[in-house]
Formats: C-alpha cells, structure tokens, sequence
C-alpha cells in the first residue's frame, strides 16, 4: 500500500495506518523533513512507535532533487517519470529491501503528494510489482479521491 499525508493531521493519518493493519511504514523521501507538524523523521517515527507501528526510511528511494526541481519547471510528467525510473533502475539493493518487507509484513510507502498518479511513490511500487507480480499494491487514502485519480496515468507512465 502506499499513502501520501497532504492534506491531512497526523492524528488522521496514523488512524488510517491502524485502521489498515500497517505494520511498517516506509518513508520514501529523499529529505524526510516536514513543516507539517509531526511528519519529519524523529516525530513520525516517535509518533507510530507509540501505536505499534515500525518506521523505516529508504532515503535511496527518495527523488533526486535535480529531478523534482525539473518537473517544478516544466511540469512534464512523463519526463519525470522517464527520469525517475532511470534512477530507480540503479537502485536495486535498495528496491529489493523495500520488497522483502513488504512481502514479510503488512507495508505502506510514504510520502507527501496525496494523489498515487503523479508521485515517485506510485513509480517504486510499479517497479517492484513487475519484479515481484505476485505483490500486490493498493492505495490508501481518504473518502475524496483527487480529481486526477486514474490508474491510466500510471500505465501510460512506463511506456
């Protein structure tokens, strides 16, 4: 599963984690800081250990920043998508982590960007899906789904 936390409170966001039965949340962000109260590394990972729930941090996951800095400029998501699955192509020691968690236990990928279609989260759990077919990713979110919200956008990305 994967969950961006935009546009909701911690006390939200760690309900949805329970109430989903995650086990382990895994924090794909390159810079794991937030000027949202509690979702920076020290206080979300404080945060779910209360509750129960593992914190890992795969900062190699995480988008390069000259990557996020382009799709700023041109907004060209199928650029960035092209860009990003270069990199995570190089990642495989980091990717192959990831997966054995989350076929091991009951996972969520993390990151900001609320809508799955247009953030790197949604590329890393393509790239595992293909490497690993018999995973399978779903996402969580809140009642109102983004308007933008299609798994076409997803497919259309790889090609």
């Amino acid at each position: 599963m994967f969950f961006g936390y935009q546009g909701v409170n911690i006390d939200e966001f760690v309900k949805c984690l329970k109430n989903n039965g995650i086990e382990i949340l895994a924090d794909v962000r390159q810079r794991p800081y937030s000027r949202k109260a509690g979702f920076s590394k020290q206080a979300l990972s404080s945060r779910l250990s209360e509750v129960g729930i593992a914190y890992k941090h795969f900062e190699a996951l995480g988008c390069p920043v000259q990557i996020r800095d382009q799709y700023k400029v041109d907004g060209d998501w199928f650029a960035y998508c092209r860009s990003y699955k270069k990199f995570l192509d190089n990642e495989s020691v980091a990717l192959e982590s990831l997966s054995s968690y989350i076929k091991s236990f009951p996972c969520s990928l993390f990151c900001f960007e609320a809508d799955a279609n247009f953030c790197h989260r949604s590329l890393i759990a393509k790239s595992i899906t293909l490497k690993h077919p018999e995973l399978t990713v779903s996402n969580l979110s809140f009642e109102k789904p983004t308007k933008r919200e299609t798994p076409v956008q997803l497919r259309l990305c790889w090609s």
